[in-house]
């Protein structure tokens, strides 16, 4: 009689995997739900922060519309969602959305991963801290996130071959806030606003490639009528491509926060090969139209950014 134990299971999975990967020539989705901690001290607490708990017991709460929020992040994490033969071994980090006070964990992470999964992308989903810390007089505005961003860009691209990755092709993609945080990371990557804790730090958190999904408040105040970024948004010859996607009737975060982000890059700044979509309807939140009953020209930008994605060489 032969005995099979968890790790014969594990290594027979493994094998079948990849036999059928290569076989069929198909991209297979790996997810091992693993949530690796971005910072390895003080039992995962992101720096400048007090002790777990001092917001409270995190907590993920599925409401009556489905959408899982997670509540109360003190210990950053970063969840691979993988590809077995992805050809252009690129990944995207995704930050999900929640104004900074929670995070809406499935239908703009998990669900966005999978999908993107799909078209051979690797993902990466980013718990970042929530609720928004205290203004610092030392920091930028939204700090804690912002240093989970910057530690997560290193931290994939220093695990590059272990994921086997193009260290060179690693992107970041938000939702709202997350959209916010997706153009923070992409203009204040060149300097790391907490001390170095390991050779991870030594990596560049420069993304390369970006996506914006109706950010929120990337223009000063968050108004239409402007036409000015807001402060901690630095846009320069440095900033990566972006693709952005914005429907008009949100009012929450304006289309123009989108629209004035892709001025700022392309006319501005000078960076070409940036993507925007704004679509007629489709309110805030819109995701990958998670619910949605009826379609809504909205719901396409997924395939809208598969094809920027593969015209740059991404996918």
């Amino acid at each position: 009689m032969i005995k099979v134990n968890n790790y014969t299971i594990k290594i027979i999975t493994f094998m079948l995997i990849y036999y059928v990967s290569f076989t069929f020539g198909k991209d297979i989705i790996i997810n091992d739900n693993v949530h690796y901690n971005l910072f390895p001290n003080n039992n995962g607490v992101g720096p400048n922060d007090p002790p777990v708990g001092t917001y409270g017991p995190e907590t993920m709460i599925t409401g009556s519309d489905d959408i899982e929020r997670i509540h109360n992040v003190t210990v950053p994490t970063i969840t691979p969602f993988l590809v077995s033969n992805s050809s252009s071994h690129s990944a995207v980090i995704i930050a999900p959305g929640g104004g900074y006070s929670i995070l809406a964990w499935n239908i703009e992470g998990v669900l966005i991963a999978k999908k993107f999964n799909e078209f051979g992308m690797n993902c990466f989903v980013l718990k970042y801290r929530v609720p928004a810390r205290p203004p610092r007089d030392d920091m930028p505005k939204w700090w804690a996130p912002l240093q989970d961003a910057q530690r997560a860009v290193s931290w994939v691209r220093s695990n590059s071959d272990k994921y086997n990755l193009n260290a060179s092709r690693i992107g970041f993609m938000g939702f709202s806030a997350g959209g916010h945080l997706t153009a923070h990371i992409s203009t204040a990557w060149k300097t790391r606003i907490y001390t170095k804790i390991d050779s991870i730090d030594d990596v560049s958190m420069r993304p390369d490639f970006s996506l914006l999904i109706y950010p929120w408040t990337i223009i000063e105040d968050n108004k239409a009528s402007s036409t000015t970024m807001a402060k901690e948004i630095q846009i320069d010859k440095y900033t990566p491509q972006a693709f952005l996607a914005a429907a008009e009737d949100d009012a929450t975060a304006p289309y123009q926060n989108s629209i004035e982000y892709f001025i700022h890059l392309s006319t501005n700044a000078g960076v070409k090969m940036n993507r925007i979509g704004i679509y007629p309807d489709g309110g805030h939140g819109f995701n990958i139209c998670f619910h949605r009953k009826t379609y809504h020209e909205v719901c396409d930008w997924p395939n809208k950014a598969k094809v920027w994605l593969k015209n740059l060489g991404y996918i």
